[in-house]
C-alpha cells in the first residue's frame, strides 16, 4: 500500500546523531550520588575501582546522577578468570587452565577515585550548500517520513525521482537565471481562483511539464538503477475546499523499476 508523504522545503541543515563511547575519572562524593556532567548520556558501560569492576547491581543512573546503593545493600563476587593463552586443544577436547581470581566490588568509599565508561549520543549539525546537500540532493525539497537506516546518506532510488520531479513542479519559470525555461510553476497556479475544469486542466498540464523535465534530467544522470528513472506520473485526486480556499492534490510517481510513491500537496 502506498504511503502518503508530506513535502518540506530544505534548509540544507542536517543533524547527524552518533552513539559514542568515552570514559572519565571521578572521585566519590560524601553523598549517595555523584554528578556525571555528561550531556546526552545513554548508559554506563562499566565502572572500575583500581582496575577492578564495580558490580552494576550496586548503582543506577537518574538523569545526570550516578546513584550508589548503601554499603549494607551492595553485592560483591569472586569468579575465575580464563587465561585464553593457556587453552590447550587436544583432538576435539579443550583443557582450560584457570588462573587468579577477579573480584567484583561493591561501591567506592567517599574520596576514592574510580573510572566510569559510558555511551552517549553525539549530535552535530552540518550546513550544506544547495548543491551538495545530502538530504535533498540539490532539489531544495524532501518528503517525510523519509526511510532512515543507520547514518544519513544521499537520497537515492525512488526518493531521488520524487525530489527531482518536485523541483520542476514547484519551480516557477524565469526564476532560474541559468535555465529560465525550466520549471512548471505549480504554486502560483493553484489556490488563487475557484476550482473548475479550466484549473484542473491547467494543473494537469503543469504536472506533465514537470514530468517531462524531470525524466530528462534523470536520464542524463546515466544511472544503472531503474528505480532512479521516472516512468510516469499520475494525478490521483484533486479537490478544492471553497471554505478554506485551499486546493488539495495527490500524486503518484512510478519509476521504471516499478516502485511507486504517493504524496499529497496542499495550497
Amino acid at each position: 500500500m502506498d504511503e502518503l508523504k508530506l513535502i518540506h522545503t530544505c534548509n540544507h541543515r542536517v543533524v547527524t546523531r552518533t552513539i559514542k563511547e568515552d570514559s572519565k575519572v571521578m572521585t566519590r562524593s560524601t553523598f549517595d550520588y555523584d554528578i556525571l556532567d555528561v550531556p546526552n548520556i545513554l548508559n554506563i558501560v562499566s565502572i572500575t575501582l583500581g582496575g577492578v569492576l564495580v558490580l552494576p547491581v550496586n548503582y543506577f543512573t537518574q538523569g545526570q546522577r550516578l546513584v550508589w546503593l548503601p554499603k549494607s545493600l551492595t553485592t560483591t563476587w569472586v569468579f575465575p578468570r580464563v587465561d585464553v593463552s593457556k587453552i590447550i586443544f587436544e583432538s576435539v577436547n579443550a583443557v582450560t587452565n584457570y588462573v587468579e581470581n577477579d573480584y567484583g566490588l561493591g561501591v567506592p568509599a567517599a574520596g576514592e577515585v574510580y573510572e566510569i565508561t559510558y555511551k552517549y549520543m553525539d549530535a552535530e549539525m552540518v550546513l550544506y550548500n544547495e548543491y551538495d546537500c545530502i538530504l535533498c540532493s540539490g532539489t531544495n525539497w524532501y518528503l517525510s517520513p523519509a526511510p532512515v537506516t543507520g547514518d544519513i546518506s544521499a537520497v537515492t532510488g525512488s526518493m531521488l525521482v520524487v525530489q527531482v520531479f518536485l523541483k520542476y513542479l514547484l519551480t516557477s519559470p524565469d526564476t532560474d537565471r541559468l535555465a529560465p525555461n525550466l520549471g512548471a510553476g505549480l504554486y502560483p497556479s493553484i489556490g488563487t481562483r475557484y476550482f473548475n475544469n479550466k484549473l484542473l486542466t491547467e494543473i494537469y498540464n503543469l504536472v506533465l511539464t514537470a514530468e517531462t523535465q524531470a525524466r530528462k534530467e534523470l536520464l542524463d544522470r546515466e544511472t544503472s538503477d531503474l528505480t532512479e528513472l521516472l516512468d510516469h506520473v499520475d494525478i490521483i485526486t484533486t479537490d478544492f475546499d471553497p471554505d478554506s480556499g485551499k486546493t488539495y492534490l495527490e500524486i503518484k510517481i512510478i519509476t521504471v523499476g516499478g516502485e511507486t510513491i504517493s504524496f499529497g500537496m496542499v495550497q
